[in-house]
């Protein structure tokens, strides 16, 4: 009642380390693997060195273990290594509509997206390699009952296979051991698997978490209107 804005869909906020299974994904898709070892350590960027948020390192780890822990130099690396252009475009075929930054912090979520199309990006990982649009009309009648549209026989909303079915499940993995093991053990629903990330800003003004089941995919933004954390 005291405001019609809506925050699912039209606020922009950055997504922060949730935005992160899209660099990892755009990795798997160039030929690592959850198992590869890696060094979470020092990495610059010209003049941008960004340091974990426990301010340490945990120096040699998996991929599974370096998204489940979301520590911050790695997505750079991999950055480094395959381009922001892989990056981006995978996060595009993941089904993701907004504008997406090209300069190297944009790997950790700086930018703005809103948590419907957030969200959206993580239906690929859920089912399976498959892009989905968003809808909210199921059916449109006449007052006499006749069909004009119906979502179903939409051929034009039709998912399509984005990413291989074997690649998607990889990365499946990764995002459960964030649950299981790293930043989000709150998720862990116990009775059936989860897939999912959380996501946190800089300054504490943006809040996230993305995960998914075998049968639903949900997001959850956290935050202020005016910007405080």
């Amino acid at each position: 009642e005291a405001s019609q804005f809506n925050r699912a869909t039209d606020a922009l906020r950055q997504s922060g380390s949730s935005f992160k299974p899209f660099v990892y994904m755009a990795a798997l898709l160039k030929g690592y693997s959850p198992e590869d070892k890696v060094v979470d350590g020092p990495v610059s960027v010209g003049n941008w060195s960004p340091k974990n948020y426990s301010n340490k390192y945990k120096g040699h780890t998996t991929l599974s273990d370096a998204l489940a822990h979301s520590y911050n130099s790695i997505p750079v690396k991999l950055m480094i290594d395959i381009g922001r252009t892989a990056i981006i475009d995978t996060a595009h075929l993941a089904g993701i509509k907004g504008q997406l930054e090209t300069w190297a912090p944009m790997v950790l979520g700086t930018s703005a997206l809103s948590l419907m199309d957030l969200t959206t990006g993580y239906i690929s990982f859920a089912s399976g390699g498959l892009a989905a649009k968003t809808y909210t009309v199921l059916e449109i009648r006449r007052s006499n009952g006749d069909v004009l549209y119906e979502r179903a026989n939409d051929p034009s909303v039709a998912p399509k296979r984005v990413f291989p079915e074997e690649t998607v499940a990889e990365l499946n993995t990764m995002l459960n051991a964030v649950v299981r093991q790293g930043t989000g053990k709150r998720a862990d629903l116990a009775f059936e698997p989860v897939g999912g990330k959380t996501g946190t800003n800089q300054g504490y003004r943006d809040a996230w978490f993305i995960g998914f089941t075998g049968n639903n995919v949900a997001g959850v933004w956290l935050g202020n209107d005016d910007f405080t954390p």
